[in-house]
């Protein structure tokens, strides 16, 4: 997941902030500004699991398979990528890219090779 989303965000540099602007858990944000965010109310859980992935940008790393397809299903959606088609996932295994491109609006591009 991490892998994900920093790949998406050196693709497209508005992709974390629509990213985050989208609701997210019921209390806890997927990804922020402020490590502390992630977990309000327990800065034990925001020491632990939380990793800065982007420079600025925190995520949490404490989340189950589910929570995780969540998030990833989420991001998909921000850039315009099909979960599934645009972009595979296996959960529990390294994240394989799609061969489409996204351009710097997060819309996707024809189909390209990938480099």
């Amino acid at each position: 997941m991490q892998t994900l989303l920093t790949h998406l965000a050196e693709r497209d540099p508005s992709f974390l902030d629509r990213f985050a602007s989208r609701k997210h858990g019921r209390t806890r944000r997927f990804i922020a500004r402020a490590r502390g965010d992630l977990y309000p109310g327990r800065p034990d859980l925001a020491e632990l699991h939380a990793v800065e992935f982007v420079n600025g940008w925190w995520m949490g790393t404490n989340y189950s398979k589910r929570s995780i397809l969540e998030i990833i299903k989420l991001a998909s959606e921000v850039v315009g990528l099909r979960l599934g088609s645009d972009l595979k996932v296996k959960l529990g295994q390294k994240c394989r890219r799609s061969n489409k491109r996204l351009k710097t609006d997060g819309a996707r591009s024809k189909k390209e090779s990938s480099a």
